[in-house]
This record gives structure tokens, C-alpha cells and sequence, in this order.
């Protein structure tokens, strides 16, 4: 996954995530060596997949533009909002007093 990433933004691409000596992670390597330890020392079973539906769903309840979360994720803003939000239920309020 991470070896198609560079090859669409290019050599110069820096990554968020390498090895002590600043190579790209192989998939199972990065799960062997850094997920699965994190996992077990913080006691969650937790999918990368599923950080990545929170931080989107965070930062758009903080009020980050839906374009500009779609083009991070990499997504259209229909599917951003459709896929990878969940309700936070911090606006029920705000919806209860212009309801009346």
C-alpha cells in the first residue's frame, strides 16, 4: 500500500511512517514490529482502518471543510461523508433550538 502511495506522489514523498533507518514498512513487517505491539501494550484491538473513520469524523466535528477532509482521505466529498463519518451527537442540541 504504501509502496503504490510513492508512486503516485513521487520519490520525493515523504513518509509519515519508517523504519528505525528510514526505509518504507512492509505491510506485515509494520504489523509484526509496530501495530501489534501498540495494540497489546495500550489493551485495544483496534484495526488501522477504524483510526482513520475517527480521525476524519473528529475533525470534522471540529469544523474542517468536507473538501478539504475528502481530498486527505483521498476520497470524494460525497463518499468522505457518506463512508467515513459517524454521528457524534454533539449537534442534537443545536438542532433541538432552531427546531423550536
Amino acid at each position: 500500500m504504501l509502496e503504490a502511495q510513492i508512486q503516485i506522489n513521487g520519490e520525493e514523498c515523504e513518509l509519515l511512517f519508517t523504519t528505525p533507518t528510514g526505509r518504507l514498512w512492509r505491510e506485515r513487517t509494520f504489523y509484526r514490529d509496530v501495530w501489534k505491539p501498540t495494540q497489546v501494550a495500550a489493551g485495544i484491538d483496534l484495526r488501522p482502518h477504524e483510526c482513520r473513520h475517527s480521525y476524519i469524523t473528529y475533525l470534522r466535528a471540529c469544523g474542517v471543510n468536507d473538501a478539504d477532509l475528502a481530498e486527505a482521505a483521498g476520497h470524494k466529498i460525497a463518499t468522505m461523508i457518506s463512508h467515513y463519518t459517524l454521528p457524534s451527537g454533539e449537534s442534537f442540541e443545536a438542532m433541538r433550538k432552531q427546531i423550536g
